[in-house]
């Protein structure tokens, strides 16, 4: 498995066309899990640029395990994608009136985390 999370940063490292999961839990200030209900969203979403207006990869999650959103990837989400550099964010939409953005937990975009796209040798191989 390719995939490495920053603990500190949330810096996400993936080989490109791999397969990944990537597990949300959202939690409150005494640590307890604020569960993700059916009826809600989870969104992840990934730019070269804070301030572009197209998202190279986007996936929403809307039904959840044991109340954490299961981000899965597969190899066609990233595949394609540049060998790069890129950032994102994960937003929850609790109703149509409330969204929140849960990472990065910062407004800085100084600080928005990578979401670093790394290079692999085998492209193809017929299963």
């Amino acid at each position: 498995m390719s995939l490495k999370i920053n603990t500190t940063t949330y810096d996400i490292e993936l080989t490109r066309g791999d397969s990944a999961s990537i597990i949300v839990v959202l939690t409150d200030a005494e640590g307890d899990q604020i569960p993700f209900v059916d009826g809600q969203t989870v969104t992840l979403s990934v730019k070269k640029k804070s301030t572009d207006t197209t998202y190279e990869l986007q996936k929403e999650i809307t039904t959840f395990t044991l109340g954490k959103a299961v981000i899965a990837l597969v190899p066609a989400d990233t595949q394609d994608l540049t060998v790069c550099t890129y950032y994102y964010d994960v937003q929850w939409y609790k109703s149509a009136t409330e969204v929140y953005t849960v990472l990065p937990a910062s407004t800085d975009v100084t600080t928005l985390p990578k979401f670093i796209i790394g290079a692999d040798i085998t492209r193809s191989v017929e299963v």
